[in-house]
């Protein structure tokens, strides 16, 4: 049997595709083949006597075969060979396939940008922030996908600078509402037509550093070599601000992801991307805010804001932030107040320490409460419940001399009388130093400092014998040993201010303890600075840069006015002297004319001749 040729068909009630026509509807792979003695199913093969051949074919259906609806084609064709000199032809019956739609996914990523561990070169280890790494994989096609799986890499340090030890660990993984054993393959199951595979690994890092980019790609691998059948449509990654739940109309219980996808100073999120449906919602920063009411015992602080939109949100997803002033106390609660909805913890309200900014390399040391809301009508006006013991309040320095001053403070419980204060240069990082523990008033004089120094102090309260953590913050400037030089103070009294913006940074921002904070940027970590330790009673060594200002602003001041007093000096005596010789001249004129009139009047006068007539 010689010159052995297949030409397949597909039918649908007509010819639809044969192996050469132009418009695919299937993707048809070269047959393999066995048993021939050569040649292959092109016209070209030859059968040996009395053997056997196989050609086999992998056809894939392309999303045009069943776009919508199942559909049914009938594959067949004809085979040709030689015979003897003669020429002959088989018909194979054809077999009826059912072609379902394909599914068409899309894959979305959302990495965290900033990434909070120890910060090596300011001498501080602290916590590493567990942050998230989202996965929304969506079918927007009329087919299922079965049996999937997803295989996530590990991210990868591609700068780092100083040579540092950098490690992330996987702490946890989520697929839907179903945590999973802690792994970057996991299983994902079946994903049916237009719904949404959500998944959620939380990791760590031990360093403080940024994602400065990301990449994904996706190769369709078939036997073919088609890239034309591939099941997925696209990938993206999105800037993750925080994983949320969009509880509003309805909640699913799925993770959502907020995303900043518009470049802004301030790194605010614009759209969270919704597990149901993949579903893309605005979402509005809310900057601006007031404070209505403040509420502080025993039990802890309640405190009342109300956020200022600029727009009206109109049931709207927003996202805001206001300076946290009670770190050491655990936030409980925030109360919606117009239908007393309390916000879901974690997930919507969350609570940070440090925040990066696009123009800036290190971190800022804020402490922001965050949370994420829809569904408000414009009734915005919030309840944040805190927990425990508050700070004291009105904490400020007053009397303020060259080396001493004076610091006073109330506090809202009047169960409360015991407190601790501590020091610090203002501005330079450098570990807290206490002054005085257990004292039982409400004012303490500090003396021994260094002239015209900036200093920095805090004030914890104790209530049984356990020291709140928050402690309130002010600040003090000693004077300059010159006669009438102002002495400047400013500070907090630890409560939150009563009008603010969201947006900005608040200041003054209570600087956390050395335990749970770092100073250094990223991966690219920078010098640490050279810092003083004050130690308990003689309190510092250097002075600060600002009061190093005031001392040649002085310098300056005096230089000038000694010269301008030279100046007016060398002026009058010139002057003085340009008199007095303008006198002098004057005095000689009139001498001489003095001694001229008495040499005058000296002159003896001239003979008389007297003559007596003669009489001729």
């Amino acid at each position: 049997m010689n010159n052995l040729r297949v030409d397949l068909s597909i039918t649908r009630n007509q010819i639809v595709q044969s192996l050469n026509d132009s418009y695919v509807l299937f993707a048809i792979g070269n047959p393999t083949v066995t048993g021939f003695t050569s040649g292959s199913v092109d016209g070209t093969g030859v059968v040996p006597g009395d053997g056997t051949v196989t050609a086999e074919w992998i056809i894939l259906p392309t999303r045009n075969a069943a776009p919508v609806n199942a559909s049914l084609y009938d594959f067949g064709g004809k085979f040709y060979y030689t015979l003897g000199g003669v020429e002959m032809s088989v018909t194979m019956w054809p077999a009826t396939i059912n072609v379902m739609p394909d599914p068409r996914m899309g894959v979305k990523y959302f990495w965290e940008k900033w990434v909070y561990g120890a910060d090596p070169f300011a001498g501080l280890a602290g916590d590493p922030v567990p942050f998230y790494l989202g996965l929304l994989i969506y079918n927007s096609g009329y087919g299922s996908a079965y049996n999937m799986s997803m295989t996530s890499s590990q991210p990868q340090i591609v700068d780092n600078e100083k040579g540092l030890l950098v490690s992330f660990n996987l702490i946890g993984a989520q697929v839907n509402l179903q945590p999973v054993s802690p792994s970057l393959t996991v299983q994902l199951g079946d994903l049916n037509p237009f719904s949404t595979i959500a998944v959620r690994w939380i990791l760590t890092c031990s360093l403080t550093g940024q994602f400065i980019s990301y990449s994904a790609s996706y190769q369709n691998q078939n036997p073919i070599g088609r890239s034309d059948v591939s099941l997925v449509d696209n990938v993206t990654i999105y800037e993750l601000i925080h994983s949320v739940r969009i509880d509003w109309p309805t909640d699913d219980q799925i993770p959502d992801f907020m995303t900043n996808e518009n470049l802004d100073p301030d790194y605010m999120p614009d759209h969270v991307h919704s597990s149901s449906n993949n579903d893309v919602f605005l979402v509005f920063a809310v900057r601006n805010y007031t404070q209505d009411n403040f509420v502080s015992n025993a039990a802890g602080v309640r405190l009342t804001i109300t956020l200022k939109p600029v727009v009206a949100l109109n049931n709207s997803y927003f996202y805001a932030r206001i300076p946290d002033s009670f770190v050491g106390l655990s936030l409980s609660q925030v109360i919606r107040e117009s239908d007393q909805k309390s916000l879901l913890m974690i997930d919507n309200v969350w609570r940070t320490q440090r925040t990066f900014y696009y123009a800036e390399s290190s971190p800022r040391y804020e402490a922001w409460v965050h949370f994420f809301d829809g569904g408000a009508n414009n009734s915005l006006t919030y309840t944040i419940v805190y927990n425990g013991l508050a700070p004291p309040i009105n904490f400020r320095a007053i009397n303020i001399g060259t080396n001493n001053l004076t610091l006073v403070w109330n506090h809202s419980n009047p169960n409360v009388t015991t407190f601790r204060i501590q020091i610090k240069l203002l501005g330079v990082n450098e570990s807290w130093s206490t002054l005085v523990d257990r004292l039982t008033a409400f004012s303490y004089v500090v003396s021994n400092l260094n002239e015209s120094t900036a200093y920095q102090f805090r004030v914890f309260a104790s209530l049984n014998n356990n020291f709140e953590l928050s402690g309130a913050l002010t600040s003090g400037y000693t004077r300059a040993p010159i006669n009438n030089t102002a002495a400047y103070t400013t500070g907090t009294t630890g409560v939150p201010q009563t009008t603010g913006t969201t947006g900005l940074p608040f200041s003054p921002t209570p600087e956390p303890t050395p335990e749970t904070t770092t100073e250094t940027p990223t991966i690219q970590v920078t010098e640490a600075p050279t810092t003083v330790t004050a130690p308990t009673n003689a309190i510092v060594t250097s002075s600060s840069s600002s009061g190093s200002l005031w001392i040649v602003f002085l310098i300056i001041v005096l230089v000038i006015v000694i010269c301008v007093a030279i100046i007016i000096a060398i002026v009058y005596f010139v002057r003085r002297r340009k008199s007095k010789s303008d006198w002098m001249e004057q005095d000689t004129n009139i001498l001489d004319m003095k001694e001229v009139k008495s040499q005058t009047q000296l002159e003896p006068a001239p003979a008389k001749t007297e003559s007596t007539p003669t009489s001729p």
